[in-house]
């Protein structure tokens, strides 16, 4: 059964309406909150909680997910020494201009109680190396 939208025709005829595009007003302002990035601040503190072992997992889990894992496929790393865990999933894949492979990411790392979540971009290097580009190199 197919339901279509029809106002009413009574002198409130407009008030639905408005009240509905109001209400998904609304739900878009809420949605857009909620994707708001955390500050570098933020960023910066999960990551100096991190000891070199961590680092290492880390660098180690990013590597291996931008070589073999599929779009959207997650990929974890955890320490048993510190508790501090993350996750790398691979996002987009293009070639570049000038023939790199490049590929954008998410990594989620958690120290404790607190976790900061950020996009990167990395390109392989003719070694097969994945490089991470500057802010300045990608935007």
């Amino acid at each position: 059964m197919t339901v279509i939208f029809q106002p009413s025709h009574h002198k409130y005829k407009g008030k639905g309406l408005l009240r509905l595009l109001m209400l998904l007003m609304a739900s878009l302002v809420l949605h857009a909150c909620s994707m708001i990035k955390p500050s570098s601040q933020d960023i910066d503190q999960v990551f100096s909680s991190l000891t070199a072992q961590d680092l290492v997992l880390a660098r180690s889990a990013v590597q291996q997910a931008l070589e073999g894992s599929l779009r959207g496929q997650e990929s974890r790393w955890s320490n048993t020494d510190t508790g501090h865990n993350g996750s790398v999933i691979p996002e987009k894949t293009f070639l570049t201009r000038d023939g790199r492979v490049c590929r954008t990411f998410r990594h989620q790392v958690i120290v404790d109680t607190n976790s900061a979540s950020y996009q990167d971009l990395a390109c392989r290097s003719p070694r097969g190396r994945w490089l991470l580009l500057s802010k300045s190199e990608h935007g």
